[in-house]
């Protein structure tokens, strides 16, 4: 995790191997993570990022409440493909509603 300054953290990035995907432990992985940004540290927003075509983490992001912002193309150095990042944001007010229903 990444302190952003002013209160926004950033995650530097989550992987669940296949075999694990559709578990929960990424959902899991989520709640810990927020949790202690906004609980323990104290902050004010959480950003993340993912590939547009990761279809499980765009739908684990939305269903955490995170909000889309913001959108940038760069080449992976894992396949030297152009991918289109999506970036979303969560504000502690959105993550203790969610947290509180």
């Amino acid at each position: 995790m990444k302190d952003l300054g002013n209160g926004e953290y950033q995650e530097t990035g989550v992987a669940i191997t296949s075999r694990y995907q559709s578990s929960g432990i990424g959902k899991e992985v989520s709640f810990l993570m927020l949790d202690y940004v906004f609980n323990t540290l104290k902050g004010e927003k959480f950003i993340c990022e993912c590939m547009e075509n990761n279809v499980k983490s765009k739908g684990l992001i939305k269903l955490l409440g995170f909000k889309l912002f913001d959108t940038y193309s760069t080449v992976s150095y894992y396949d030297n493909l152009k991918h289109v990042i999506e970036c979303y944001y969560l504000d502690k007010e959105t993550y203790f509603g969610f947290i509180n229903r």
